[in-house]
Order: C-alpha cells, then sequence, then structure tokens
C-alpha cells in the first residue's frame, strides 16, 4: 500500500507535530504569574463530559466580573483554575457556571 520510500518521511514528519504539540502547551501561563492584585482559584466543576463542556464553562469563567484569566477547565479532573483580582465574590464565580453545569469552591 505505502511505497517504503516515505515511510521515513512520514515518521518524520508526525515526529514534528509531536514536538511542536508539546511546544504550544509550555506557552501557557504559569500559575506562579499571579498579579499582586490576584488570586487562584479553584472550583469543582460538575456535569462536563467532554472538551466541548470544557470549552462552554471557560467561556462563561472568562465572562464573569473580576476574572483575569482562566488558567485550566478539565472535565476529567471536574477543575477549573482561574486568576481573579483579589475581593472577587466566589459565590457569583460559582453562579457564573450554568446551562446544566454546576460549580462550587474546591476543597
Amino acid at each position: 500500500m505505502f511505497n517504503r520510500r516515505f515511510v521515513p518521511v512520514l515518521f518524520a514528519l508526525g515526529a514534528g507535530l509531536v514536538a511542536c504539540s508539546k511546544s504550544e502547551s509550555t506557552s501557557a501561563p504559569a500559575a506562579a504569574e499571579v498579579p499582586a492584585d490576584a488570586e487562584v482559584v479553584t472550583l469543582a466543576i460538575e456535569g462536563m463530559t467532554c472538551g466541548g463542556c470544557e470549552g462552554t464553562v471557560r467561556g462563561q469563567l472568562e465572562a464573569a466580573a473580576g476574572v483575569v484569566r482562566v488558567d485550566a477547565v478539565n472535565h476529567e479532573t471536574k477543575r477549573a483554575t482561574l486568576v481573579v483580582k483579589k475581593g472577587t465574590d466566589k459565590a457569583a464565580l460559582c453562579g457564573a457556571v450554568k446551562d446544566g453545569y454546576t460549580a462550587s469552591i474546591a476543597q
């Protein structure tokens, strides 16, 4: 089916794609890069089952008042980690998560 002389080229291209995807993930802001007037909040999120759910919850959190950035939303761990301005109402953050998802402050 494949000509043998193309196999090394396909393998090399595949290795390059893996290397690119790894370098992209390291470019995300580190949790240590929290402004002095902000704090890290972790929410427990119920109802997420896939990457699409993650995107929906991320959008809801990004639109919430006081959110500086959303660092991670993960349906497998059922957690969202975000950086918010100090003094942000955490109950309001939980209330921003809706449409079949529920949030609480992670313990």
